[in-house]
């Protein structure tokens, strides 16, 4: 069962916490936090607080016929085919950032597989089961999706088919007004995303930049 929260009034850890993740990086060729000015150094957006080009799986690839070897038989099958990432939210509510977290993360699970693999990619599954957002005083928007997904089905160079089981994985996004960043969650964490606020920051600065807004 998919499971959808709207989480606008979290503890004042959590939004501290991924306020830091934006505001008190360390500056690029600094140390230690010291950027020359009392050791302070702020972001206001997570473009800038990134910089360089979005780095994200992406390729464009249409759906195209495979022959699969059946013993003495063959069969013909259609290979999956990429979707566009979607244009920036409509609107930074929470409502439409989570509608937009999970339209991406779905064309970024479709290209990581498809772009990505040697064989010819026949299905990709993505099922979310939670996704829940965390206002963050106007910073930015972070969302933690839990889902699986993935290439469940496709064809190696010699025609054999293959299929995989596909297990739940964590990923959070910071969303603001300028971009997009995504990373990977730790995959003990599960579905339940209270016990990972206090670790947003770290983790966002681990993660990449994966779309910027005009």
């Amino acid at each position: 069962m998919k499971r959808r929260t709207l989480m606008t009034a979290a503890a004042g850890t959590a939004t501290a916490a991924l306020a830091g993740c934006l505001g008190d990086a360390t500056a690029p060729g600094s140390e230690n936090g010291d950027s020359g000015e009392d050791g302070d150094w702020t972001s206001d957006s997570i473009r800038d607080h990134f910089g360089g080009e979005p780095t994200r799986p992406e390729c464009e690839r249409e759906s195209e016929t495979v022959t699969v070897n059946r013993g003495d038989e063959t069969e013909q099958r259609e290979t999956a085919e990429t979707i566009p990432y979607p244009d920036p939210p409509s609107s930074f509510d929470d409502e439409a950032v989570l509608d937009y977290v999970e339209s991406f993360e779905a064309a970024y699970v479709r290209h990581d597989a498809i772009c990505e693999s040697s064989d010819a990619i026949l299905e990709v599954a993505y099922s979310v089961e939670n996704s829940e957002a965390l206002d963050l005083d106007g910073e930015a928007t972070a969302v933690y999706l839990y889902y699986a997904g993935g290439a469940s089905s496709g064809v190696t160079e010699d025609g054999i088919e293959w299929a995989a089981d596909l297990g739940f994985r964590g990923v959070v996004y910071g969303v603001d007004e300028t971009g997009t960043a995504r990373a990977q969650v730790p995959d003990e964490q599960g579905a339940d995303p209270r016990g990972l606020v206090e670790q947003l920051p770290e983790l966002l600065d681990d993660g990449k930049l994966v779309a910027t807004f005009e």
